[in-house]
Order: structure tokens, then sequence, then C-alpha cells
């Protein structure tokens, strides 16, 4: 599973997340999928998180030997809100 595939989906919402994080967020002139922002990487992490939790990966990919599966077995922390901004 690639997580850029996952955070490529939906750029809007997940910087929409962002900025209602009260973060500022910009796009990279360096690579049109890329953003600067300045929060925290466990934010970031957050918002992969409970993407996963609105559109689910499949079963194969949550057992150990993937990385989804250890980045998820941990909760998120903070209130993501994906509503458009």
């Amino acid at each position: 599973l690639k997580f850029k595939k996952i955070l490529n989906k939906s750029k809007k919402k997940k910087r929409s997340a962002i900025i209602n994080g009260n973060y500022q967020v910009s796009y990279s002139h360096c690579n049109k999928n890329s953003i600067k922002t300045n929060a925290p990487n466990k934010f970031i992490w957050d918002i992969l998180k409970r993407w996963i939790e609105t559109k689910p990966v499949k079963e194969k990919w949550l057992v150990p030997e993937y990385r989804v599966f250890h980045i998820l077995k941990n909760p998120a922390t903070h209130q993501i809100d994906f509503t458009l901004r």
C-alpha cells in the first residue's frame, strides 16, 4: 500500500483538514502532488488515520508485515475536520 496514493486522493479535503486544524498549508512549486505545512508530523499521520477510517483499506493490508498495520494500531489523538474550505 502506498501512502502517497492515499494522500494524493482528495487533496482538497486533506488540505482543508490541515487548515481546519489551524495550521498553514500551501502547494509546493516543485511537485504538484506535494504540500508545505507547519502542521506537526503527528497531525499529518492522524489525518491519514482518519482518512482510512472513512475509506477503509482492504483486509490484506492489515497484517504486521505492512506499515499501515503499525500506523493504524495506535488511535488518532487529534480531531480531524475534512470540511472543505
